[in-house]
């Protein structure tokens, strides 16, 4: 839904998936980036951060490649 430009529709789908008995950390990245659009980046933090929390290493790597988020989440400059 990102992609398509539905915002909304996507924070919902990922605010949805977070209530699942098992949430997938992916949900916690695609919030985090919402955030960052729309200026929140207390908000982008909390979600990277659980996102490596929730996802371990491969979490980490692939936030390495997004130096924003990286930043916020890992405390990168």
């Amino acid at each position: 839904l990102l992609a398509t430009g539905d915002a909304e529709g996507a924070r919902a789908a990922y605010e949805s998936a977070l209530r699942a008995e098992r949430p997938p950390p992916l949900a916690h990245l695609g919030l985090a980036r919402l955030a960052l659009r729309t200026g929140d980046s207390q908000r982008a933090r909390d979600h990277a951060r659980a996102f490596v929390a929730a996802g371990g290493d491969a979490a980490r790597a692939m936030l390495e490649r997004d130096p924003e988020l990286a930043s916020l989440a890992l405390g990168h400059d």
